[in-house]
């Protein structure tokens, strides 16, 4: 039986961190980060979108929205100060980095935060194509690993 991820919550010290995934991902997307923060002393909360992560792709668009994200980043934010704490920062992985920034628009009292997200336009040219094949460059090269495309040759 698979088990379906949950939201984390890491309690450590008085400062507190809300961290949220991606369309389609859940808390599991930032747990790496979480378990880092913890052992830096942060306290950490990683909810889960509504309509995420219940084994059916179909249910984000059927029981989450836009609008009940925006809740589901508003709920998170209360259950921290709920639970006493008073200096929260808000981080996003793409879909979550925007919530993050509306929160942080919305709410002066957020300490701070910001987005995690790989831009794909810069100056007005696509950039994603020739950023996405330089890292695995290196990362091959470094692995003494000769890289093929589909023609046996590393595209250009």
């Amino acid at each position: 039986m698979i088990r379906k991820p949950t939201p984390l919550f890491f309690e450590q010290g008085p400062q507190a961190v809300i961290l949220l995934h991606a369309y389609s991902g859940s808390s599991n997307d930032m747990r790496l980060l979480a378990r880092r923060l913890q052992g830096e002393n942060y306290t950490v909360l990683a909810p889960i979108f509504s309509g995420h992560a219940t084994g059916d792709p179909a249910d984000i668009l059927r029981q989450g929205s836009p609008q009940q994200w925006w809740q589901d980043t508003q709920a998170a934010i209360a259950n921290l100060r709920q639970r006493g704490y008073q200096q929260i920062a808000i981080f996003g992985l793409s879909l979550g980095g925007l919530f993050a920034t509306r929160a942080l628009m919305a709410d002066p009292e957020l300490q701070g935060g910001g987005t995690i997200a790989s831009p794909v336009i810069f100056r007005g040219r696509l950039t994603c194509q020739r950023h996405l094949c330089k890292w695995p460059r290196r990362l091959i090269s470094h692995k003494g690993c000769q890289p093929m495309n589909r023609l046996g040759a590393w595209p250009g």
